[in-house]
């Protein structure tokens, strides 16, 4: 029983101890990581060249450098020329596009204003990057 009563007392010392340390420290800064390198992680730099027979990049705010097809119809938009195909990670498009193999992998679209799509270049690799839709069957 007494054994008990000092393990108890040790505990309750140890855990004071611990958190008025804690509570004393001063936060620290820390620095956002950059991607790791890894199976989804890709250098951005390799789309620059590839892209560049299939269309323009452009300097937009806030994104940086964008990448926007040539020869597109006016009413042209992403996931467009293609088919939507069952893999083991889940859904994924596979394009007719010539750029396909990046802009629907790799990257966000977004619409701006003046220059229609356009595709912001991104590290991750991905299936999908659309957001789902459900309808209820009519």
């Amino acid at each position: 029983m007494l054994l008990r009563a000092r393990l108890s007392v040790s505990c309750v010392v140890a855990a004071t101890i611990v958190l008025t340390a804690a509570a004393h420290a001063q936060p620290q800064r820390v620095e956002p990581k950059r991607p790791v390198a890894g199976p989804n992680v890709v250098d951005v730099s390799i789309f620059y060249e590839s892209l560049a027979p299939y269309g323009e990049w452009i300097q937009l705010p806030p994104w940086g450098w964008v990448w926007s097809p040539y020869d597109v119809d006016p009413d042209w938009r992403p996931y467009l020329l293609g088919r939507w195909v069952w893999t083991e990670c889940g859904w994924t498009w596979i394009s007719s596009e010539p750029f396909g193999w990046a802009t629907y992998h790799y990257g966000r679209w977004t619409y701006h204003p003046y220059h229609g799509w356009v595709w912001v270049p991104g590290y991750w690799a991905g299936s999908i990057w659309v957001p789902g839709y459900w309808s209820p069957a009519a």
